[in-house]
């Protein structure tokens, strides 16, 4: 005969009248719209370390101050430098004017002003396409993503609608080793030859 251990589990009771405290609240005076909307139109982008960051830290620190939370504060942290997009224009110029769409990269530097000059695609180009375009980098508006030529024909999947987990952010794409390689050598290429951007 043989011995087993039986664990007995206790659920812990429902506290039905707190439930319903939490459910009146989230019902009736509900502050997630708000405060999302607060973040995400008001003070908007947040990056680590910048202004627009310090501003949501101080805004969540003030309402939950005013929500009657005790101790809500603000605690110093060491980052480093932030960044912060003042200004950015893209226009082409000639042969006819058109605005451009393009976004700089978090933490890139600035230029000195105004940078007018040739544009010259180098996106999704082989190590060997790119030597014979060394001369032209030089001073040049450098492309060095592929223009992007898949788009998606429906919406993305949602975490709350999704039948499992959904990735966020960019979605992935295979990296084979060529195209490592390829990257690799544009981004030297650049640091030698020095574009304007």
């Amino acid at each position: 005969m043989g011995l087993f251990p039986i664990v007995a589990t206790a659920q812990e009771p429902v506290d039905s009248a707190i439930n319903a405290r939490i459910r009146d609240e989230g019902l009736k005076r509900s502050k997630v719209y708000e405060t999302f909307t607060h973040f995400t139109e008001v003070i908007g982008p947040r990056l680590t370390g910048t202004p627009a960051q310090k501003a949501a830290a101080e805004y969540a620190r003030d309402e939950l101050k005013e929500w009657s939370v005790p101790n809500a504060r603000l605690e110093p942290r060491e980052f480093g430098r932030g960044w912060t997009l003042e200004k950015q224009t893209i226009e082409m110029i000639e042969p006819r004017y058109m605005p451009l769409l393009g976004y700089a990269e978090a933490w890139s530097s600035s230029t000195a002003g105004e940078i007018v000059g040739t544009p010259l695609m180098l996106g999704g180009k082989t190590a060997v396409e790119l030597e014979p375009l060394r001369s032209k980098i030089k001073g040049a508006i450098v492309m060095s993503q592929p223009i992007q030529t898949v788009f998606e024909d429906k919406d993305r999947l949602q975490p709350t609608t999704a039948p499992g987990d959904v990735p966020i952010g960019q979605p992935r794409h295979p990296v084979d080793q060529t195209t490592r390689v390829n990257g690799q050598a544009l981004t030297q290429m650049l640091r030698q030859e020095g574009p304007a951007v």
